[in-house]
C-alpha cells in the first residue's frame, strides 16, 4: 500500500511538471520565438551569419505583428485570425527568400511548414 501511495505521488508529480514546462513554452516573447526559429532556419538552410542576422531581423517583426494580432483577436474569431496572418506570413517568406541562394530557396520552400511550426494538416473549409 505504501509503495502505491509513493508511486502515486511521483507520477503526479511528473504530470504537474509536465504541464508546467508546456505551460512555460506558451509564454515565449515574440524576440524569443523569433530566435528560437531562426536557429532551425540557419541549421537547416546553412546560413551564413550576415543572412543569420538578417533572418532574425525579419522573424523578430514578423513575430510583432502575430502577436499583436492574436491579442487583438483573444476570443475571437479563429477564422478571420488566421486570414489576417496570410499576408504577414507571405511578406516573412518574400523577405527570406530573397536573401537566400537559390539552393537554398529550394530547401526553404520544401521545409517551410516544418521550420514555422505549423504541424497540423491544412482543414478544409466547412461544407454548407
Amino acid at each position: 500500500m505504501k509503495k502505491l501511495f509513493v508511486s502515486m505521488i511521483a507520477l503526479l508529480l511528473l504530470i504537474g511538471s509536465t504541464v508546467s514546462a508546456q505551460n512555460q513554452q506558451q509564454r515565449r516573447t515574440p524576440e524569443e520565438r523569433a530566435k528560437m526559429q531562426a536557429d532551425a532556419v540557419k541549421t537547416a538552410l546553412s546560413l551564413n551569419d550576415d543572412q543569420t542576422a538578417k533572418v532574425v531581423t525579419i522573424l523578430i517583426a514578423t513575430s510583432k505583428k502575430v502577436d499583436s494580432l492574436r491579442t487583438a483577436n483573444q476570443g475571437g474569431d479563429r477564422q478571420a485570425m488566421m486570414t489576417a496572418m496570410k499576408p504577414i506570413s507571405d511578406a516573412r517568406d518574400a523577405q527570406i527568400k530573397a536573401i537566400l541562394t537559390p539552393d537554398q530557396a529550394t530547401k526553404f520552400d520544401a521545409q517551410k511548414a516544418t521550420l514555422f511550426g505549423f504541424r497540423r494538416p491544412a482543414q478544409a473549409p466547412a461544407q454548407q
